[in-house]
C-alpha cells in the first residue's frame, strides 16, 4: 500500500479503504497542464483513484471546483466550507498556499475514486483533510 500519492504523504490505512482488492498497485504522476498535478493509482492495471492539485482563479468557489469533477456530485460541505466530500470524491482548499507562478489563483486538492463499488465517506473526509494539509506543507506552497 502506498504511503504517499506522488510524493504527498497519506495514511496508508485510510487509502486502503478507498481502493478495491487486487494484486498490484501502480502510482503514476502526470502534469496535464501547468496549473494541475495529477496522481493516478492503478490496481491491477485499472484506474481506481486520482488525486490532483489544481490552481483555480481566486474568484472560483469550493462548490464550483467540486462541480467540475463528476465524482463529487453528491459532496457535502463542512461547516467551514474548506472541504466538500462524499464517499467517492472530495475537494479541499489548501490553506496558506501561495506560488509566484500562480499569484491570482487558489490551490485546491481533489481526490476521486474511480473503482466500481468503492465508497467510504468517512475515509474520504479523512484522506482529503490529510492530503490537503500535506500539500500545504510540501514543496508546492511557499
Amino acid at each position: 500500500m502506498p504511503k504517499s500519492l506522488c510524493g504527498v504523504p497519506v495514511a496508508s490505512k485510510v487509502l486502503e479503504r478507498l481502493l478495491p482488492p487486487g494484486q498490484a498497485i501502480d502510482v503514476q504522476e502526470k502534469s496535464p497542464a501547468p496549473s494541475r498535478k495529477l496522481c493516478q493509482v492503478h490496481v491491477d492495471d485499472r484506474l481506481t483513484l486520482a488525486a490532483s492539485q489544481e490552481w483555480w482563479e481566486k474568484t472560483d468557489t469550493l462548490i464550483g471546483v467540486a462541480n467540475a469533477h463528476p465524482k463529487l456530485d453528491s459532496a457535502q460541505p463542512t461547516d467551514s466550507y474548506v472541504y466538500l466530500s462524499s464517499g467517492t470524491g472530495a475537494v479541499g482548499r489548501v490553506k496558506n498556499c501561495t506560488s509566484p507562478d500562480h499569484t491570482r489563483h487558489t490551490l485546491y486538492a481533489i481526490i476521486e475514486v474511480h473503482a466500481e463499488g468503492v465508497s467510504d465517506a468517512a475515509a474520504m473526509k479523512e484522506l482529503i483533510t490529510g492530503y490537503a494539509k500535506a500539500v500545504e506543507t510540501g514543496g508546492t506552497c511557499r
